[in-house]
């Protein structure tokens, strides 16, 4: 006997006649799946996934440093002294906004920024499968490559840009997918 929730698709089709709790539902492989597609599970499955790594191997990389040593440049000296240090800083000021916020080391605040890149990164690959007509048992696939991915998987506990770039790459190319199927900028 399965439970009825406001997210499982049947719940939507009951008549006003019908209650909750006189209806039997019999559990299949289709709500299981669908729930463990949702953004959420991915999401959270993905943190986890960071964290775990990121305890595993707390090494910091070197390309760490420079991003930790110009947050802290940007912190105390401003903008035009961190552009010395580091030409692109958007990174290590969103480190430092995080840090200055929420309390955080620096260090934890670049881990927390990394792995909600990688989160963005796994949610919008699982998206783009979907637009591109993947049924639920090919989103799955696509959910457990992204997460077990040996070489996305590597770098999980280090600082780096490149998440951030590869998520939101892949958002625009899902845009861009969707605007070409509809032709219009608005895809809802």
């Amino acid at each position: 006997m399965a439970i009825l929730t406001p997210y499982s698709p049947i719940y939507y089709n009951i008549t006003s006649k019908q209650t909750k709790s006189n209806i039997v539902l019999h559990s299949t492989s289709h709500n299981t799946l669908e729930i463990l597609l949702h953004k959420r599970v991915i999401g959270i499955l993905s943190l986890l996934l960071s964290l775990s790594l990121i305890l595993i191997d707390p090494v910091i990389n070197n390309d760490s440093i420079i991003y930790l040593r110009t947050a802290d440049i940007f912190l105390r000296e401003g903008l035009a002294e961190s552009f010395l240090l580091f030409d692109r800083p958007l990174l290590p000021i969103a480190i430092a906004l995080i840090h200055k916020f929420s309390g955080l080391s620096l260090q934890h605040s670049g881990q927390l920024l990394t792995s909600l890149a990688y989160m963005l990164l796994c949610l919008s690959f699982v998206a783009l499968i979907k637009q591109l007509g993947g049924n639920q048992r090919v989103q799955l696939f696509a959910m457990v490559i992204i997460l077990c991915h040996p070489i996305i998987n590597n770098y999980r506990s280090s600082l780096m840009r490149d998440p951030g770039f590869w998520a939101f790459s892949l958002l625009s190319l899902l845009e861009l997918i969707r605007y070409s199927d509809k032709q219009k900028m608005k895809h809802r």
